[in-house]
This record gives C-alpha cells, structure tokens and sequence, in this order.
C-alpha cells in the first residue's frame, strides 16, 4: 500500500479486478449497494465512504474488548435503545437472544453470529 504495484505488474488493473469481484458477490449474495459513476471530467473531487469489517465471527474474541462490548451492546444499550425507541421490543428480543447464546457459540453448540 505505501510503495504502489511493482512494475511487472503494472499491466493488470487490479482496482477494476477487485471491483468486478466485489460487484459479483454483492449480486450474489444481494447485497443492498449502490454503485457510483467515475469522477466526472472537471470535477475537482470525489467522495467515497467504506464500511470495515474488524471480525467474521464473534468466535474468536474470548474475554477480549470485542466480546464486552457485544454484549454490552446487546443488552444494556438494546435496553437504552428501547427506552429512547430506536429499537422495538422484538428487536430487544432479538438483542437478548444474541447474548443469550454466546457461550453456547463459544462452546461449539450453537451457530457463531
């Protein structure tokens, strides 16, 4: 990322490669996205917004930061959500349901979310 594509391969447009790759798994798997014209000519600037994903699945994260803060915010925050109504009462279930079967997904008895 810091010195650019070497030169023997500086042919391949690996960008475009990786946004067909994108853009067929986001079909696929529908995928809610929207695709964006290339910079117009004359335009001074564009904007792009990403979305990281830190973790697959909460498996892997045993008493660290991730896993606190999951369940933190499948509980105590699904409760303030409900309260300040951003969130329904079968969304607090769901929330609640979550949190319920995280040592049973660190067991290996339930599907890791």
């Amino acid at each position: 990322m810091t010195v650019g594509q070497s030169l023997e391969h500086a042919s391949i447009p690996t960008l475009n490669f990786i946004s067909r790759c994108c853009e067929r798994l986001f079909l696929e798997r529908e995928f809610r996205w929207l695709r964006l014209r290339r910079l117009q000519p004359g335009s001074d600037f564009s904007v792009c917004l990403t979305h990281d994903i830190d973790f697959v699945g909460i498996r892997r994260h045993k008493f660290d930061h991730t896993m606190w803060g999951f369940l933190y915010r499948s509980t105590v925050g699904a409760m303030r959500d409900l309260l300040l109504r951003k969130l329904s009462f079968i969304g607090l279930l769901k929330r609640l349901k979550a949190a319920a079967t995280l040592p049973f997904v660190h067991l290996g008895w339930a599907e890791d979310f």
